[in-house]
């Protein structure tokens, strides 16, 4: 193998790898806990793996140390064809927010007072389902540059895989080795 085609391997190699690793410091900067929520931080969880009956609730407890962002709850669950309703109480009894939470699956609210929110979570349905439910907050978002990135880490590791393979098989193809 020639010198120069050598060294364009070691670069299209090196690039990948390059590639691959800053779309992998993207994802861990901006989802440093769910992949699927970006910019996402979860702070706790509320519900673990319960099942909910028919028009039976289920609760948990938000204990609020500071005032100055917004609380998310996500709720996973296997399907999103049983209704759910969420309510959420402050620490004096107060409904601060009651959400019907049958097409997503994620309520927000601002809390005014430190203290225990009550989160007691529906079924509406007429079949029982398994939850689980987390808490947490989102990121704040600096600028529309911090957003673009958020969804460039996919094709950055799809770009570097491809020249990684891409530029292997060329080689192993280009020597006459068999895979048999």
């Amino acid at each position: 193998m020639s010198n120069t085609i050598l060294q364009h391997h070691y670069a299209s190699l090196f690039s990948g790898v390059v590639l691959c690793i800053a779309g992998l410091a993207i994802l861990a900067y901006l989802s440093p806990d769910d992949l699927l929520t970006l910019g996402f931080v979860r702070d706790g969880m509320l519900i673990q793996s319960q099942q909910i009956l028919p028009n039976e609730p289920i609760s948990g407890v938000i204990s609020v140390t500071d005032l100055d962002h917004d609380i998310s709850i996500f709720i996973n669950r296997p399907t999103s064809e049983i209704p759910l309703k969420a309510e959420i109480k402050d620490p004096s009894g107060m409904t601060v927010r009651d959400v019907d939470i049958s097409k997503t699956s994620q309520a927000t609210f601002r809390p005014e007072i430190l203290g225990k929110y009550t989160v007691t979570i529906t079924n509406l349905g007429s079949k029982a389902i398994m939850i689980s439910a987390y808490y947490g907050h989102h990121l704040p978002e600096t600028s529309n540059t911090e957003t673009a990135l958020g969804y460039l880490w996919v094709p950055l590791i799809i770009g570097g895989s491809y020249l990684i393979v891409h530029t292997n098989f060329k080689v192993i193809l280009r020597s006459g080795k068999n895979f048999g």
